[in-house]
């Protein structure tokens, strides 16, 4: 799990091929991680 959520495959799809920025993709990753391992959906503002 700490591969798909910090691994350079999941940035660079992010990034390069979806167009998100480093700071959308950091965010929605921190957020991912963290209902992985805790169960804890974290719900913001916006899109990403």
């Amino acid at each position: 799990m700490l591969w798909f959520c910090f691994g350079f495959g999941t940035w660079r799809t992010l990034v390069k091929e979806c167009g998100w920025s480093w700071d959308d993709a950091e965010r929605w990753l921190a957020r991912q991680a963290v209902t992985i391992f805790t169960g804890v959906r974290v719900v913001t503002e916006g899109n990403i």
